[in-house]
């Protein structure tokens, strides 16, 4: 009874303290102001006559003056004032915006003094970067060498997050790729085909000229050949009674005669 009672209270507890963390808004707030300068966004409860912060959140601005929150909370709407400060100094009054922010929709100011330029971030921001680090000494020192690393193994550099162990993983399976080639290699040999020499005949005008004699004696000995079946064929259609063996015989001479002509047409 009594455990059943403890898993009570606990699921209770759990749940009572995952009711904020799922009903959580979270609402990104940016600003344009002078670079390199502390920026403080405090949050208030909205319309009311006595001041009650919800949180409070800092940053610096960067070269361009661009500076970026997130305020997480399961309130619906605030309020919000801005502290701009240099060295722990105030450089301006506090900018106070009474006007009831909702929670979730993104929220964008800019504050600076009067006479001040705000400075436009260019949407090449990433290329420059890049094409700085490439001109700087790795090893150095000062500002230039920070850079260096930070394009290297910074939030979006070349070994940064996960991605070294990517890179790490694909070396060291090319380089056991070529030690595992190299041993099945030197284990299993390959026979090698070998060269044939190519085989050149030159021969004489005189021998192609008797090789071309050789062919017409053969074919006029062909030719008599058939002939001479032929006339065979026609003394024995002479001696034939019966109707059929002579259409029989007819047919042979038919064809004989055929190949006569195609061999005459081959020859000429």
């Amino acid at each position: 009874m009594k455990g059943m009672k403890l898993l009570c209270f606990s699921v209770l507890f759990m749940f009572l303290f995952a009711i904020p963390m799922m009903s959580a808004i979270d609402t990104e707030i940016k600003i344009k102001t002078m670079p390199f300068h502390e920026v403080q966004v405090s949050v208030s409860k909205p319309m009311s006559q006595v001041f009650e912060s919800w949180g409070n959140l800092k940053n610096h601005s960067d070269r361009y003056g661009d500076v970026s929150f997130v305020f997480s909370s399961d309130k619906y709407s605030f309020d919000l004032i801005v502290f701009i400060k240099k060295d722990n100094e105030k450089v301006m009054p506090p900018q106070k915006f009474l006007e009831n922010f909702p929670a979730g929709e993104p929220i964008y100011f800019e504050i600076a003094p009067s006479g001040f330029t705000l400075i436009e971030t260019p949407s090449t921001e990433i290329i420059e970067e890049v094409n700085v680090t490439e001109n700087v000494t790795i090893g150095g020192e000062g500002e230039d060498s920070q850079l260096t690393g930070s394009a290297i193994f910074g939030e979006d550099g070349l070994l940064s997050g996960g991605k070294i162990y990517y890179i790490t993983g694909g070396l060291l399976l090319l380089i056991a790729a070529f030690f595992i080639f190299k041993i099945i290699r030197k284990k299993i040999k390959f026979p090698k085909s070998p060269k044939q020499p190519k085989e050149i005949k030159i021969k004489k005008l005189s021998e192609l000229e008797a090789e071309k004699k050789e062919d017409v004696r053969d074919d006029r000995k062909i030719i008599e050949d058939a002939e001479k079946k032929i006339k065979e064929a026609q003394e024995d259609i002479r001696k034939l009674r019966s109707e059929d063996k002579i259409k029989e015989a007819k047919k042979k001479i038919i064809e004989d005669e055929k190949e006569l002509m195609r061999l005459r047409s081959g020859k000429e």
